[in-house]
């Protein structure tokens, strides 16, 4: 992310693209969902400056975009509003819309300034607490699953290969076939240059096992957060770059019950004050050191309450 001050990173932004006529203020809630608003032009510098005032309700919305009677901040309180400010280095154009916009991330902050508990930038930051004071630095990406889908006129389908030389469709299992690649080459290219723009970056991309299934890798970072921010961007230009195309994309974990599920994969290394990754090494088990071994076990006793998240 840039250290360019707020203020400097939007008169520089604004230079490059002086078209510029709404801005889209963005952040994931708990399910990963990009939520936010469009800001006129008047209004860009509050989110660069004291912030903009948006619904504390944002990051904890349901799926389906709904309150819980049974916690604060809904119906019952008023849903009361917290303020939102610019994530620094991620102002960037949206190349799909019509009208010149650009789009920011945000991060919440209570109205007294303190840091916004529910944001979820800060649950992470909190979960990363312990890895700081051991002297750990992470070091990760992701890699995405998703389905390319149309519609039947009765229910969503995945966009399924046809045989070479045919109109035919050509289903069953296939892994990492350059053929499906060529199938859907436009929405590819199309959300390459979409990466580019936003700064996404975005790395190999491969037929999965199912027909219309895909997987996309990101680059690792040595920013949790910002390998995060680079998920969620990730999953938005997807979309956009299908829509392009007449194509839905869906990142659903189970969409269809009859073929394979998708999912995510988040490859993470932990560095020592020193650069040097304490997962690698010699342990009794084989090539890779005790704190490896103790950090698989801590994931097998947790794997049960994860279930609530995964």
């Amino acid at each position: 992310m840039s250290t360019e001050a707020p203020k400097q990173q939007l008169e520089d932004y604004l230079e490059t693209y002086p078209e510029t006529r709404y801005l889209e203020a963005l952040i994931a809630d708990m399910n990963g969902i990009l939520r936010g608003k469009r800001v006129e032009r008047d209004d860009f510098h509050k989110l660069f400056g004291k912030g903009m005032n948006l619904c504390a309700s944002t990051t904890i919305l349901d799926s389906r975009g709904d309150t819980f009677e049974s916690i604060p901040y809904g119906v019952n309180d008023g849903d009361p509003d917290a303020r939102g400010t610019a994530v620094p280095g991620s102002l960037a154009p949206v190349p799909w819309v019509s009208v010149p916009t650009g789009q920011v991330l945000i991060e919440m902050f209570n109205t007294d300034g303190t840091p916004y508990p529910r944001d979820p930038r800060n649950v992470l930051r909190r979960a990363m607490q312990p890895l700081n004071d051991m002297g750990l630095r992470p070091v990760l990406a992701t890699e995405l699953e998703f389905y390319l889908v149309e519609h039947d006129g009765q229910r969503f389908q995945p966009k399924m290969p046809r045989i070479p030389g045919s109109e035919i469709p050509q289903p069953g299992l296939q892994y990492a076939m350059m053929e499906d690649l060529y199938e859907v080459d436009d929405f590819l290219a199309d959300l390459d240059a979409l990466c580019v723009a936003q700064n996404i970056p975005a790395g190999a991309a491969l037929s999965e096992f199912s027909p219309g299934q895909f997987e996309v890798n990101l680059h690792h970072v040595d920013d949790p957060v910002l390998a995060c921010d680079h998920a969620v961007l990730l999953k938005r230009a997807v979309k956009a770059a299908a829509m392009k195309n007449s194509l839905g994309a869906t990142f659903m974990a189970k969409p269809f019950e009859e073929i394979s599920g998708s999912g995510m994969h988040i490859h993470i290394s932990l560095l020592d004050t020193a650069g040097d990754n304490v997962f690698a090494g010699e342990s009794r088990d084989g090539p890779f050191s005790e704190l490896l071994r103790h950090a698989a076990g801590g994931l097998g006793a947790l794997m049960a309450e994860s279930m609530a998240i995964f």
